[in-house]
């Protein structure tokens, strides 16, 4: 009769190898590094037009997070074009990179994916505005978000016309009648916007429906 000494040790690590192989299967081999900006370029053939200043303002609010995807052969950036332009313009010295490994038909593909599936998503716009509210609420402005207290209110606008009698059928509301409200307004102009997200902010806290106006 022959024993064999079991190696625990080497069978758990053997386990542990397939899992981890199971696991991660269909994920791609991507390695994190802090790179110099002036190391990356843009992909010269990116067809999107992001908007930097939008970047930049979040950039100044919550500082640069996440990571640019890159092309390890050329330095093209796949995924991040314009986070690396506002990035630049912040005056940041690395950025966060993800580097992948592919050919040029891949990096094409990924590119485009990448916008474009950007494109395909909705906003459900309730939670949206409930998320905003929150905001706008908590800090008094919206600074940060990508939105803006303008764009906040016709979202408002858009949200209460949908509810409205009628909106959703193409019938026309009936007459207000005695469900008329009588309501009070007041209207307050600002020197700044700055003094309009302000003043936004203080009425919205205190309870107040508000409308933002720019003329």
């Amino acid at each position: 009769m022959t024993v064999r000494a079991v190696d625990a040790d080497g069978m758990a690590r053997a386990k542990k190898a397939a899992k981890i192989e199971t696991a991660t299967a269909g994920l791609r081999g991507q390695n994190y590094e802090l790179v110099p900006v002036a190391a990356l370029r843009s992909h010269p053939k990116n067809p999107r037009k992001g908007n930097v200043a939008a970047i930049v303002e979040s950039i100044k609010a919550n500082q640069f997070y996440g990571a640019c995807l890159v092309q390890r052969s050329t330095g093209n950036i796949l995924a991040g074009n314009h986070r690396w332009v506002a990035a630049k313009e912040c005056g940041l010295a690395a950025i966060p990179v993800l580097w992948i490994d592919c050919d040029d038909a891949e990096a094409l593909r990924i590119l485009l994916v990448d916008n474009r599936t950007n494109d395909l998503a909705e906003y459900d716009e309730a939670r949206l505005a409930d998320v905003l509210k929150d905001i706008q609420m908590d800090a008094g402005m919206l600074d940060g978000t990508g939105f803006t207290l303008e764009a906040f209110d016709d979202l408002l606008k858009g949200l209460e016309s949908e509810a409205a009698p009628g909106a959703r059928t193409g019938a026309l509301p009936e007459p207000a009648g005695d469900r008329y409200k009588e309501q009070y307004g007041v209207i307050i102009v600002c020197k700044t916007e700055a003094d309009q997200k302000r003043v936004y902010g203080e009425l919205q806290k205190s309870g107040y429906a508000c409308r933002v106006v720019a003329t």
